[in-house]
């Protein structure tokens, strides 16, 4: 398994999306991938010189290697991973587990009795017994048959640990258990309501357990118990009636901004039930495959589902000093955006009061000799009538 340090620099190598040959290029040839491979298995240890490069290829501050834990997430396997290939699933892999590593320190930290709620494994065979999983949490959550504002809000709240992810586009989502702290990562590049049935669909692979079923049929129960969780039975029938001939695309946009679920999902939903004939839904799926819909519905849910928590952590974080800027600069860089443009909107007295001395000293100076080079050039600046007594006359 190597050392720890092994570990940390293999996960940062596979975050940055680099193999080790490619490691070795990019080190200037000094050393070979069999090298690098070595102080990855921990067979030899790295020198300084050599692990101050390292950081910077792999773009990672030096003191990342040297923090003395390391996560370790069991990750869950499905049948849409496959897809991705080795080397994509490694990186995101590596990119979660050094968000997950960090959570969980800062957490124990700062929220020291904070654990998370997890059901237990709900084992099911059938549609209709994922059905009933799905009800079942949303009752033992007190989310009757409502529609569900932030599911990402829900379980970070519940203590689950989020990561998002901008990538491939082939991917959606990713599960697993860091102990007993559920894992999910999220793809932000996919549409909102994609990005919402993935977060769903990965509950289901961490709360259902297939009794006896093959990774198929497992995949279509995980499916079947994301719909039935964002758009459970009772609430389809008293939207949509026990039964209908046809639906209308203004009805199935407007179902799909209160739900967040999309226009496919409910029609899915609607033919599961016998809500609407089958010949009804084929006609709909061929409309939308017709139009390219299938890929990228109209009318974008207005829900954003993007992971706050592990924001918020590292920013409580560098408040206490239990993170260097450094890490959330490079970890989450989208909190230094944000933070650039909370001062970008500050009047300048109040954002150069914020910089350090050092930062603000020069910008001063240069303030100054400008002043100096305006008051010179511009005599109106310069040449003030003495006031008198008549000046305050009223």
């Amino acid at each position: 398994m190597g050392t720890a340090l092994g570990r940390r620099m293999r996960r940062a190598r596979l975050a940055s999306g680099l193999t080790l040959e490619e490691t070795a290029e990019r080190l200037g040839g000094t050393i070979t991938k069999a090298g690098i491979s070595k102080y990855e298995l921990g067979k030899s240890p790295p020198g300084a010189d050599f692990l101050l490069r390292f950081a910077r290829v792999c773009e990672v501050p030096l003191s990342y290697f040297l923090a003395e834990t390391s996560a370790s997430v069991e990750w869950l396997a499905h049948r849409g991973h496959a897809r991705l290939g080795a080397r994509v699933l490694g990186r995101i892999r590596a990119f979660a587990e050094e968000r997950v590593e960090t959570w969980i320190r800062l957490r124990d930290a700062l929220r020291p009795s904070e654990r998370p709620d997890v059901p237990r494994p709900i084992p099911v065979r059938t549609l209709e017994e994922a059905e009933r999983a799905a009800l079942r949490l949303r009752r033992g959550w007190g989310l009757g048959e409502h529609p569900i504002e932030s599911l990402t809000a829900l379980l970070e709240h519940r203590g689950w640990l989020l990561v998002g992810w901008r990538g491939e586009a082939g991917f959606d989502g990713l599960s697993g258990r860091a102990g007993a702290t559920p894992v999910v990562v999220l793809n932000l590049g996919v549409p909102s309501e994609r990005r919402r049935f993935a977060l769903a669909h990965e509950v289901g692979h961490l709360v259902l357990r297939g009794r006896g079923v093959g990774a198929r049929e497992e995949e279509a129960l995980v499916r079947g118990f994301a719909r039935a969780f964002l758009a459970p039975a009772g609430a389809v029938r008293r939207e949509l009636g026990n039964r209908r001939a046809r639906l209308d695309l203004d009805e199935l946009a407007v179902l799909k901004r209160e739900w967040g679920l999309s226009m496919q999902g409910w029609l899915r939903r609607a033919a599961d039930l016998e809500v609407v004939p089958a010949a009804e839904y084929r006609r709909w799926m061929a409309l939308f495959r017709s139009r390219g819909w299938h890929r990228d519905e109209p009318l974008a849910d207005r829900r954003e589902e993007e992971p706050l928590r592990l924001r918020h952590l590292a920013l409580a974080g560098r408040a206490e000093g239990l993170v260097e800027e450094s890490w959330v600069r490079t970890f989450c860089p989208e909190t230094s955006a944000e933070r650039t443009e909370i001062l970008s909107e500050e009047p300048l007295a109040v954002r150069l009061m914020r910089l350090p001395p050092e930062e603000r000293r020069p910008i001063l100076a240069d303030a100054a000799q400008r002043a100096a080079a305006a008051y010179a050039e511009d005599p109106d600046l310069s040449e003030f009538n003495v006031l008198d007594g008549e000046d305050f006359a009223g």
